[in-house]
Protein backbone atom coordinates (compact mmCIF):
# COMPACT_ATOMS: atom_id res chain seq x y z
CA UNK A 1 0.00 0.00 0.00
CA UNK A 2 1.10 3.18 -0.77
CA UNK A 3 0.32 4.87 2.58
CA UNK A 4 -0.48 4.20 5.63
CA UNK A 5 -4.11 5.55 5.15
CA UNK A 6 -5.14 3.47 2.15
CA UNK A 7 -7.24 0.52 2.80
CA UNK A 8 -10.28 -1.19 0.91
CA UNK A 9 -12.97 -3.16 1.48
CA UNK A 10 -13.49 -6.62 0.04
CA UNK A 11 -16.09 -8.90 0.21
CA UNK A 12 -16.66 -11.72 3.31
CA UNK A 13 -18.60 -14.55 3.10
CA UNK A 14 -21.62 -13.41 4.32
CA UNK A 15 -21.82 -10.84 1.72
CA UNK A 16 -24.67 -10.26 -0.53
CA UNK A 17 -25.92 -7.45 -2.74
CA UNK A 18 -27.82 -5.50 -0.78
CA UNK A 19 -24.90 -4.76 1.14
CA UNK A 20 -23.68 -2.94 -1.54
CA UNK A 21 -26.00 -0.23 -0.87
CA UNK A 22 -24.64 3.20 0.02
CA UNK A 23 -27.12 3.10 3.53
CA UNK A 24 -24.47 0.44 4.41
CA UNK A 25 -22.69 2.57 6.49
CA UNK A 26 -21.64 -0.40 9.21
CA UNK A 27 -20.19 -2.49 6.13
CA UNK A 28 -22.32 -5.48 6.80
CA UNK A 29 -20.57 -8.07 4.77
CA UNK A 30 -17.35 -6.82 4.10
CA UNK A 31 -14.34 -7.12 5.48
CA UNK A 32 -11.34 -4.71 5.42
CA UNK A 33 -7.97 -5.30 3.56
CA UNK A 34 -5.26 -2.86 4.64
CA UNK A 35 -1.42 -3.17 4.39
CA UNK A 36 -1.51 -6.66 3.48
CA UNK A 37 -3.49 -7.72 6.29
CA UNK A 38 -7.49 -8.44 6.42
CA UNK A 39 -9.37 -7.46 9.33
CA UNK A 40 -13.39 -8.06 10.25
CA UNK A 41 -15.47 -5.56 12.01
CA UNK A 42 -15.67 -6.01 15.63
CA UNK A 43 -18.13 -3.14 16.63
CA UNK A 44 -20.58 -0.37 15.30
CA UNK A 45 -20.10 3.02 16.38
CA UNK A 46 -22.34 5.65 16.05
CA UNK A 47 -20.26 7.45 12.85
CA UNK A 48 -17.47 5.12 12.76
CA UNK A 49 -16.86 1.04 12.60
CA UNK A 50 -13.95 -0.51 14.43
CA UNK A 51 -11.82 -3.68 12.96
CA UNK A 52 -9.54 -5.95 14.44
CA UNK A 53 -6.88 -8.20 12.78
CA UNK A 54 -8.38 -11.70 11.16
CA UNK A 55 -5.83 -13.64 13.05
CA UNK A 56 -6.88 -15.01 16.04
CA UNK A 57 -3.58 -14.25 17.82
CA UNK A 58 -3.42 -10.40 16.71
CA UNK A 59 -4.84 -7.48 18.51
CA UNK A 60 -3.84 -4.81 15.76
CA UNK A 61 -7.03 -2.73 14.98
CA UNK A 62 -8.12 0.07 13.08
CA UNK A 63 -10.80 2.47 13.13
CA UNK A 64 -12.56 3.78 10.00
CA UNK A 65 -15.47 6.05 9.78
CA UNK A 66 -18.13 6.37 7.59
CA UNK A 67 -16.87 9.00 5.42
CA UNK A 68 -13.86 6.30 4.22
CA UNK A 69 -11.11 7.46 6.61
CA UNK A 70 -9.00 5.30 9.41
CA UNK A 71 -9.18 8.12 12.42
CA UNK A 72 -7.30 6.11 14.63
CA UNK A 73 -5.04 2.43 14.65
CA UNK A 74 -4.07 0.72 17.82
CA UNK A 75 -0.62 1.23 19.28
CA UNK A 76 0.23 -2.28 18.69
CA UNK A 77 1.61 -3.86 15.51
CA UNK A 78 0.44 -6.98 13.70
CA UNK A 79 2.12 -9.59 15.39
CA UNK A 80 4.32 -11.45 12.82
CA UNK A 81 4.90 -15.11 13.05
CA UNK A 82 6.97 -16.26 10.14
CA UNK A 83 7.09 -20.09 11.60
CA UNK A 84 5.20 -22.18 13.78
CA UNK A 85 4.42 -25.96 14.36
CA UNK A 86 1.01 -25.32 13.43
CA UNK A 87 0.11 -23.48 10.40
CA UNK A 88 -3.26 -21.33 11.76
CA UNK A 89 -0.84 -19.81 14.33
CA UNK A 90 1.56 -18.47 11.06
CA UNK A 91 0.89 -14.71 10.91
CA UNK A 92 2.25 -12.50 8.12
CA UNK A 93 1.35 -9.78 5.38
CA UNK A 94 -0.70 -11.47 2.28
CA UNK A 95 1.04 -11.59 -0.74
CA UNK A 96 0.50 -9.61 -4.18
CA UNK A 97 -0.84 -13.28 -5.53
CA UNK A 98 -3.32 -13.71 -2.51
CA UNK A 99 -4.72 -10.20 -2.68
CA UNK A 100 -5.04 -10.59 -6.69
CA UNK A 101 -6.93 -13.83 -6.06
CA UNK A 102 -8.99 -12.04 -3.56
CA UNK A 103 -9.39 -8.60 -6.05
CA UNK A 104 -10.51 -11.63 -8.78
CA UNK A 105 -13.63 -13.33 -6.98
CA UNK A 106 -14.89 -9.76 -5.54
CA UNK A 107 -14.97 -9.51 -9.36
CA UNK A 108 -16.52 -12.56 -10.11
CA UNK A 109 -19.11 -12.28 -7.31
CA UNK A 110 -19.98 -8.38 -8.42
CA UNK A 111 -20.80 -10.03 -12.08
CA UNK A 112 -22.34 -13.24 -11.14
CA UNK A 113 -25.05 -10.83 -8.81
CA UNK A 114 -25.23 -8.19 -11.48
CA UNK A 115 -24.83 -9.77 -14.92
CA UNK A 116 -27.24 -12.66 -16.99
CA UNK A 117 -24.50 -14.33 -18.30
CA UNK A 118 -23.65 -17.87 -16.62
CA UNK A 119 -21.32 -18.49 -13.82
CA UNK A 120 -18.95 -20.57 -15.33
CA UNK A 121 -18.52 -17.44 -18.22
CA UNK A 122 -17.91 -15.11 -16.24
CA UNK A 123 -15.24 -16.90 -13.91
CA UNK A 124 -13.18 -18.07 -17.55
CA UNK A 125 -13.18 -14.53 -18.84
CA UNK A 126 -12.39 -12.57 -15.00
CA UNK A 127 -9.36 -15.61 -15.50
CA UNK A 128 -8.34 -14.35 -18.69
CA UNK A 129 -8.42 -11.11 -17.92
CA UNK A 130 -6.37 -11.90 -14.68
CA UNK A 131 -3.55 -13.56 -16.77
CA UNK A 132 -3.19 -11.24 -19.34
CA UNK A 133 -1.68 -8.71 -17.13
CA UNK A 134 0.58 -11.23 -15.30
CA UNK A 135 3.88 -10.50 -17.52
CA UNK A 136 6.29 -13.53 -16.47
CA UNK A 137 6.20 -17.24 -15.97
CA UNK A 138 6.70 -17.48 -12.87
CA UNK A 139 4.06 -15.02 -12.05
CA UNK A 140 1.39 -17.08 -14.28
CA UNK A 141 2.25 -20.02 -11.77
CA UNK A 142 1.67 -18.54 -8.84
CA UNK A 143 -1.13 -16.88 -9.73
CA UNK A 144 -2.67 -20.34 -10.59
CA UNK A 145 -1.49 -22.37 -7.44
CA UNK A 146 -3.72 -19.24 -5.84
CA UNK A 147 -6.78 -18.89 -7.61
CA UNK A 148 -10.18 -21.25 -6.90
CA UNK A 149 -10.51 -24.18 -9.43
CA UNK A 150 -14.42 -23.18 -10.26
CA UNK A 151 -15.94 -26.28 -9.26
CA UNK A 152 -14.94 -25.57 -5.45
CA UNK A 153 -16.81 -21.86 -6.03
CA UNK A 154 -19.74 -22.62 -8.19
CA UNK A 155 -22.65 -23.47 -5.68
CA UNK A 156 -21.52 -19.81 -4.19
CA UNK A 157 -21.54 -18.09 -7.43
CA UNK A 158 -25.02 -20.05 -8.64
CA UNK A 159 -26.48 -18.49 -5.47
CA UNK A 160 -26.09 -14.65 -6.42
CA UNK A 161 -27.30 -15.88 -9.99
CA UNK A 162 -30.64 -16.20 -8.55
CA UNK A 163 -30.74 -13.03 -7.23
CA UNK A 164 -31.25 -12.19 -10.85
CA UNK A 165 -34.09 -14.99 -12.07
CA UNK A 166 -37.22 -15.37 -11.67
CA UNK A 167 -38.87 -17.69 -9.37
CA UNK A 168 -39.51 -21.12 -10.75
CA UNK A 169 -42.73 -21.96 -11.86
CA UNK A 170 -45.41 -24.49 -9.94
CA UNK A 171 -46.36 -25.82 -12.92
CA UNK A 172 -46.68 -26.16 -16.91
CA UNK A 173 -49.40 -23.67 -17.26
CA UNK A 174 -47.43 -20.69 -14.66
CA UNK A 175 -44.39 -20.86 -17.03
CA UNK A 176 -43.92 -17.71 -17.91
CA UNK A 177 -40.91 -16.88 -20.92
CA UNK A 178 -40.95 -13.16 -21.24
CA UNK A 179 -38.68 -10.01 -22.13
CA UNK A 180 -34.66 -10.54 -21.81
CA UNK A 181 -35.46 -14.80 -22.15
CA UNK A 182 -36.77 -14.51 -25.48
CA UNK A 183 -34.22 -12.83 -27.22
CA UNK A 184 -30.87 -13.67 -27.65
CA UNK A 185 -27.99 -12.00 -26.54
CA UNK A 186 -27.82 -8.55 -29.26
CA UNK A 187 -31.50 -8.10 -27.36
CA UNK A 188 -33.02 -8.02 -30.96
CA UNK A 189 -33.49 -11.55 -32.81
CA UNK A 190 -35.69 -13.79 -31.44
CA UNK A 191 -34.55 -17.22 -29.63
CA UNK A 192 -37.82 -18.32 -28.48
CA UNK A 193 -39.49 -19.12 -31.91
CA UNK A 194 -42.45 -21.15 -30.88
CA UNK A 195 -44.50 -22.00 -27.92
CA UNK A 196 -48.14 -23.75 -27.59
CA UNK A 197 -50.95 -21.75 -25.72
CA UNK A 198 -50.19 -24.29 -22.47
CA UNK A 199 -46.86 -24.18 -22.51
CA UNK A 200 -46.29 -27.79 -23.34
CA UNK A 201 -43.42 -26.95 -25.96
CA UNK A 202 -40.91 -24.38 -26.27
CA UNK A 203 -38.66 -23.94 -29.53
CA UNK A 204 -35.92 -21.91 -29.09
CA UNK A 205 -33.31 -21.47 -31.80
CA UNK A 206 -31.43 -18.32 -32.94
CA UNK A 207 -31.15 -16.83 -36.32
CA UNK A 208 -27.30 -18.48 -36.59
CA UNK A 209 -28.75 -21.41 -35.60
CA UNK A 210 -31.48 -21.48 -38.13
CA UNK A 211 -28.72 -20.50 -40.92
CA UNK A 212 -26.87 -23.29 -39.77
CA UNK A 213 -29.66 -25.90 -40.17
CA UNK A 214 -30.25 -24.37 -43.66
CA UNK A 215 -26.76 -25.04 -44.86
CA UNK A 216 -26.08 -28.09 -43.40
CA UNK A 217 -27.45 -31.24 -44.84
CA UNK A 218 -27.07 -33.89 -41.91
CA UNK A 219 -28.56 -33.05 -38.76
CA UNK A 220 -28.65 -34.94 -35.15
CA UNK A 221 -31.15 -35.09 -33.04
CA UNK A 222 -31.76 -36.50 -29.37
CA UNK A 223 -33.32 -35.32 -26.13
CA UNK A 224 -32.21 -35.32 -22.93
CA UNK A 225 -33.86 -35.73 -19.28
CA UNK A 226 -31.76 -35.02 -16.54
CA UNK A 227 -31.33 -31.32 -18.16
CA UNK A 228 -34.59 -31.16 -18.37
CA UNK A 229 -36.20 -28.53 -16.35
CA UNK A 230 -38.78 -29.08 -14.11
CA UNK A 231 -42.18 -29.90 -15.28
CA UNK A 232 -41.11 -30.82 -19.10
CA UNK A 233 -40.36 -34.22 -19.85
CA UNK A 234 -37.20 -33.77 -21.89
CA UNK A 235 -34.71 -31.20 -23.84
CA UNK A 236 -34.68 -31.96 -27.15
CA UNK A 237 -31.74 -30.74 -29.00
CA UNK A 238 -30.93 -31.04 -32.65
CA UNK A 239 -27.74 -30.18 -34.13
CA UNK A 240 -26.22 -29.65 -37.42
CA UNK A 241 -22.52 -30.01 -39.04
CA UNK A 242 -20.82 -26.92 -39.35
CA UNK A 243 -17.07 -26.40 -40.83
CA UNK A 244 -16.45 -30.07 -39.61
CA UNK A 245 -17.95 -29.50 -36.02
CA UNK A 246 -21.74 -30.43 -34.52
CA UNK A 247 -23.27 -27.51 -33.42
CA UNK A 248 -26.13 -27.40 -30.99
CA UNK A 249 -28.60 -25.03 -32.99
CA UNK A 250 -32.33 -25.74 -31.44
CA UNK A 251 -33.66 -26.34 -27.79
CA UNK A 252 -37.23 -27.47 -27.47
CA UNK A 253 -38.61 -28.01 -23.89
CA UNK A 254 -41.69 -30.95 -24.21
CA UNK A 255 -43.98 -32.13 -22.09
CA UNK A 256 -44.63 -34.71 -24.52
CA UNK A 257 -43.10 -37.09 -27.19
CA UNK A 258 -45.87 -38.13 -29.56
CA UNK A 259 -45.17 -37.88 -33.37
CA UNK A 260 -47.67 -34.92 -33.41
CA UNK A 261 -45.49 -32.83 -30.74
CA UNK A 262 -42.38 -33.21 -32.77
CA UNK A 263 -43.95 -32.62 -35.76
CA UNK A 264 -44.94 -29.38 -34.44
CA UNK A 265 -41.05 -28.41 -33.35
CA UNK A 266 -39.96 -29.11 -36.76
CA UNK A 267 -43.13 -27.11 -38.13
CA UNK A 268 -42.35 -24.21 -35.96
CA UNK A 269 -38.22 -24.29 -37.54
CA UNK A 270 -39.53 -24.34 -40.92
CA UNK A 271 -41.38 -21.08 -40.48
CA UNK A 272 -39.19 -19.35 -38.62
CA UNK A 273 -36.56 -20.15 -41.23
CA UNK A 274 -38.75 -19.30 -44.19
CA UNK A 275 -39.26 -15.77 -42.15
CA UNK A 276 -35.59 -15.43 -42.77
CA UNK A 277 -35.63 -16.00 -46.19
CA UNK A 278 -34.25 -19.66 -45.60
CA UNK A 279 -34.59 -23.42 -46.25
CA UNK A 280 -34.69 -25.75 -44.53
CA UNK A 281 -33.76 -29.07 -46.00
CA UNK A 282 -31.68 -32.24 -44.31
CA UNK A 283 -30.60 -34.81 -46.41
CA UNK A 284 -29.88 -36.89 -43.58
CA UNK A 285 -30.63 -37.19 -40.02
CA UNK A 286 -29.06 -39.14 -37.26
CA UNK A 287 -31.70 -40.28 -34.06
CA UNK A 288 -32.09 -42.67 -31.16
CA UNK A 289 -34.62 -45.20 -31.96
CA UNK A 290 -37.43 -43.03 -31.04
CA UNK A 291 -40.23 -43.68 -33.70
CA UNK A 292 -42.23 -40.76 -32.90
CA UNK A 293 -38.87 -38.70 -33.53
CA UNK A 294 -38.19 -40.25 -37.04
CA UNK A 295 -41.58 -40.59 -38.48
CA UNK A 296 -41.98 -36.74 -38.01
CA UNK A 297 -38.84 -36.13 -39.75
CA UNK A 298 -39.73 -38.76 -42.60
CA UNK A 299 -43.20 -36.24 -42.46
CA UNK A 300 -41.96 -32.67 -43.02
CA UNK A 301 -38.96 -34.11 -45.05
CA UNK A 302 -39.64 -36.93 -47.24
CA UNK A 303 -36.55 -37.37 -48.73
CA UNK A 304 -34.40 -37.75 -45.92
CA UNK A 305 -32.73 -40.31 -44.74
CA UNK A 306 -32.89 -41.47 -41.05
CA UNK A 307 -30.02 -43.45 -39.55
CA UNK A 308 -29.70 -44.61 -35.97
CA UNK A 309 -27.24 -43.92 -33.35
CA UNK A 310 -25.26 -47.23 -32.59
CA UNK A 311 -24.99 -45.95 -29.15
CA UNK A 312 -28.61 -45.98 -28.25
CA UNK A 313 -28.83 -49.35 -30.99
CA UNK A 314 -26.60 -51.01 -28.60
CA UNK A 315 -27.79 -49.66 -25.33
CA UNK A 316 -31.34 -50.98 -26.29
CA UNK A 317 -29.97 -54.38 -26.89
CA UNK A 318 -28.18 -54.47 -23.69
CA UNK A 319 -31.47 -54.04 -22.01
CA UNK A 320 -33.19 -56.42 -23.78
CA UNK A 321 -30.29 -59.18 -23.47
CA UNK A 322 -30.40 -58.31 -19.45
CA UNK A 323 -34.20 -59.15 -19.16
Amino acid sequence: MASSNEFEYVQSNTYKLEHDSELNLSKDGFEVLAEKFLYCRRKKNKSSNYWVCKHKNCTASLTIDFDGKIISRSVKTHNIVENALDTNDIHVPLTEYQILSMQFLKKVKIRCSTEDTGSNKIFEDEVNQLFKKLVTDTDKQEMALMIPQFHSVKAGLQKRKTVLRPKMPTSVLTTVVEGKYTKCVNDIDNFLIYKTKRNKKLVFCSKIGLEILSNSPEWHADGTFHVATKYYHQLYIIQAWFKGRMIPCAFILMERRRTKDYEDVLKALKRASHKNNLILNPQKIMTDLELAAINAFKTQFPSIITKSCLFHFAQALFRNFVK
